[in-house]
């Protein structure tokens, strides 16, 4: 726990996805918090980790850990969508984007183009994995 900590404070991505994880799951001598692992999805997020944009969108898009922010929310699953190398959610990202936008989930407003858009993304990444 203190390794991963150390590592998460320093900086380095992954140990700060780790962490967010350890927080969600209430593994590795972690407490179940939803509000830390928040906190720490957005640090990995903003230091490029995949994952953790994906995470951190869903929360926030939920209200998950803290405030319900929709318009951040989809902005961060956008970037995991978009992020160029393949991750775990490369193709569940662009996925739940375009279901969002075909049957206007969370109030967002249907919009067909960015459905499409979205599903486009995802059936590349579907078929090229």
């Amino acid at each position: 726990m203190k390794d991963i900590l150390k590592k998460a404070r320093e900086g380095n991505a992954n140990a700060q996805l780790t962490v967010a994880l350890n927080y969600i799951w209430g593994s590795d001598g972690f407490p179940i918090n939803q509000r830390q692992a928040r906190i720490w999805y957005k640090k990995a997020a903003l230091n490029g980790n995949p994952e953790a944009m994906f995470n951190l969108g869903t929360m926030q898009i939920d209200g998950e850990g803290g405030k319900a922010d929709l318009t951040q929310g989809i902005e961060w699953l956008k970037k995991a969508a978009n992020f160029k190398r393949k991750h775990t959610y490369s193709e569940t990202a662009p996925k739940l984007l375009s279901e969002i936008y075909k049957h206007a989930y969370y109030g967002i407003e249907k919009d067909k183009k960015e459905s499409d858009y979205w599903k486009a993304i995802y059936k590349k990444r579907k078929t090229s994995g």
